[in-house]
């Protein structure tokens, strides 16, 4: 017998009057419908009414109109029995948290008509079923989502009159049956030794991402905050609440705008459309909207300009009225309305991620103009035929073809890593000098780099890195081959073994470091904005260039979250070694006054950090 069987006539005969008003799809009211009509009634101490009833009814909710038209079918969908886990991104405004909130809200009321939720899922009737609000800090998770979640009840009659929680507690909302809806801190503590049957993770994309933490079992472990907490959660739901079939009450919301490509929600949403894509559905619900898409008609003029919302070689920027987008790059143009026309003008980095709800490289990039920058690679061939090796699996081979002027100084800088991370080899020398125009009159004459070749090690699996395979690769490029490698610079209180066995076989070796300041890496951005790098295509690098940020409160350049600039700080070591290495440029017979003043000072700086001298 249908379940749809069990409802009265005038029951459907309301569902699809408000399915007509509405404009919901008949797919979706039918699922709706299967939920509420479900015939384990003996489950159940009362009538279960569908969602938007719940929200609408005066002996419910009572809250007739706080849901958009174009967020109806939306909340119905997404509480149609279908789904455990709902990712909600997009841009500001669009309604991601009160979906949220009246998501849990009817959940709770859901799990209020059962008889007896503790015999039905096997749980100590002495145990606590909860539902969960968390944030980046306790504080964040009790000011945003829980008090507004709260003073929502205490509005809406059922939970004032029908099913009451205690309103003495206020750190807590105690239900009859030992329900429970609280607000935890942003640590995976907060929810150890709980019953979560679900709740909502907020501000999921900004939580932290911490390099060698100690959180992390094993040497250099990442500890990925955001993946931590929903893990945890998503285990306790697992392992409290799962039934036959893989269904499981109470849904879990992930709530959080985009900032990297890489980040949570564009992991979650990849996971979703590969569900689909192999099994036909997810389990996990993606709500993807902008204000503009879900608000009622007339809060925008209608008029608009055109986004190109940024790739890997372009940043986000405004569209000329005429400009013409190739069809590769149209699916990254978005129609803005002009009313937000001022807040992209004012920062286009955080509004294309907060109002277009659109990932960007990096959140404060270093390098905007990506693909001027882009231009200096490839436009030489590597020594090294991969761009990447471990010395086990993926033996390095040299192009010996590609290795040229061998009378040429080079220049080595390695940024050494541990078990997790990489090590980052560049190797380059000075193909000659070009001036350069800076302003109106003024130019300034200034090192072309040529790269002989860029290489990232990582450790083979189980492994460390080879540090000594690294030295062996300098040993065959001035032994073998006749390069003639001359300065070797690493950055790292691990290199003083490396440095001192370089040292005795006769190379000029030094310590550099592209972290303690902008010095180094705003030379290679002028290089690169030059066009006087000439460097081999390395997929890593580049893509380390493109997630460079400013850390303005520490005065260095980062990576992002998630990323790494291991071969990036290889390059910019090289580039600031030869720049600022004088007598390259004494012996292009360029005369001192000829030299930049901030290249003067950056060499002079290198020669007093003890910690940057050559040894």
């Amino acid at each position: 017998m249908s379940r749809q069987s069990q409802l009265t006539a005038e029951d459907l005969a309301d569902a699809e009057a408000f399915r007509i008003e509405a404009g919901i799809d008949d797919r979706i009211m039918e699922r709706v419908l299967d939920v509420v009509a479900v015939p384990e009634r003996r489950l159940y101490n009362q009538e279960v009414i569908d969602p938007i009833e719940f929200i609408e009814n005066p002996t419910y909710m009572n809250a007739g109109g706080v849901l958009w038209e174009k967020v109806k079918p939306h909340f119905l969908e997404l509480n149609s029995g279908e789904y455990t886990e709902a990712l909600m991104t997009g841009g500001i405004g669009a309604a991601k948290t009160t979906l949220a909130l009246y998501t849990q809200a009817y959940q709770l009321y859901l799990l209020s008509c059962y008889k007896s939720p503790h015999e039905l899922f096997d749980l100590d009737p002495a145990s606590e079923i909860e539902i969960i609000f968390q944030n980046l800090t306790a504080t964040a998770a009790k000011e945003v989502d829980y008090e507004r979640f709260r003073e929502m009840c205490q509005r809406a009659p059922y939970f004032r009159d029908i099913f009451p929680f205690d309103k003495e507690i206020e750190s807590v909302m105690k239900f009859p049956r030992r329900i429970i809806v609280r607000h935890v801190s942003g640590a995976t503590s907060g929810v150890i030794g709980r019953n979560v049957i679900g709740g909502a993770i907020d501000e999921i994309c900004q939580m932290a991402i911490v390099e060698k933490s100690k959180k992390v079992k094993g040497l250099g472990g990442k500890y990925d905050q955001a993946l931590a907490n929903y893990s945890v959660m998503s285990r306790r739901r697992m392992s409290r609440f799962v039934r036959a079939g893989g269904k499981m009450p109470g849904i879990l919301c992930l709530m959080g705008s985009r900032l990297y490509p890489g980040d949570f929600a564009d992991r979650k949403e990849k996971e979703i459309n590969e569900e689909i894509r192999d099994k036909g559905k997810s389990a996990c619900y993606l709500y993807d909207k902008c204000v503009w898409e879900v608000c009622p008609p007339g809060r925008f003029s209608g008029e608009t300009f055109r986004l190109f919302t940024g790739d890997e070689n372009s940043q986000p920027r405004k569209l000329l009225v005429k400009e013409k987008v190739p069809k590769t790059q149209r699916r990254m143009v978005k129609k803005i309305p002009i009313e937000f026309e001022v807040e992209f003008d004012k920062d286009i980095m955080d509004a294309t991620r907060e109002i277009a709800g659109c990932s960007t490289q990096a959140l404060r990039p270093f390098v905007l103009n990506v693909e001027l920058a882009n231009k200096c690679f490839g436009r030489i061939s590597s020594i090294f035929r991969d761009e990447e090796v471990d010395f086990k699996y993926r033996k390095l081979f040299i192009n010996v073809n590609n290795v040229k002027h061998l009378h040429l100084p080079r220049f080595v800088h390695m940024d050494l890593g541990l078990v997790s991370d990489a090590l980052g080899f560049a190797i380059g020398h000075v193909r000659g000098f070009k001036r350069v125009r800076r302003v109106e009159g003024f130019h300034e004459m200034l090192p072309v780099i040529a790269i002989d070749g860029l290489l990232r090690i990582v450790p083979a699996p189980g492994a460390e890195i080879a540090f000594s395979k690294a030295r062996d690769i300098l040993y065959t490029l001035r032994d073998k081959l006749g390069m003639n490698v001359k300065w070797v610079t690493l950055d790292s209180w691990q290199s003083v073994d490396t440095r001192q066995i370089l040292r005795r076989r006769g190379f000029t070796t030094g310590e550099i470091s592209v972290d303690r300041t902008m010095g180094p890496y705003s030379m290679v951005k002028s290089a690169l904005y030059d066009g006087r790098i000439w460097a081999p295509t390395h997929t890593v690098c580049q893509q380390e260039m493109r997630g460079l940020e400013k850390n303005i409160e520490k005065g260095k350049v980062d990576h992002r979250p998630n990323g790494s600039k291991d071969v990036m700080d290889a390059l910019a070591g090289v580039v600031f070694g030869l720049t600022t290495r004088r007598e390259l440029w004494l012996q292009a017979g360029i005369a001192p006054t000829e030299i930049p003043e901030d290249i003067l000072a950056q060499a002079h700086k290198a020669k007093e950090d003890p910690k940057e001298r050559d040894e």
